[in-house]
């Protein structure tokens, strides 16, 4: 589970450092709008989203 965790840090930071430096000049600050909240969903992925998610991440999409 460890070199799990550690696999998928690095892919999604991956995925989210790309979009935000491919995305963040587009974004108008004024269109945004930032909420926090007390509660949080987790929910889990099939082994088909992960599967894909791992593909679209590593394919820079």
């Amino acid at each position: 589970m460890y070199r799990d965790q550690e696999l998928s840090k690095r892919t999604y930071a991956k995925h989210v450092l790309q979009w935000v430096s491919q995305n963040l000049y587009s974004i108008d600050p004024e269109d945004v709008e930032l909420t926090y909240g007390d509660s949080h969903t987790i929910d889990p992925m099939t082994d088909e989203e992960i599967e894909d998610f791992i593909q679209r991440c590593l394919n820079d999409e």
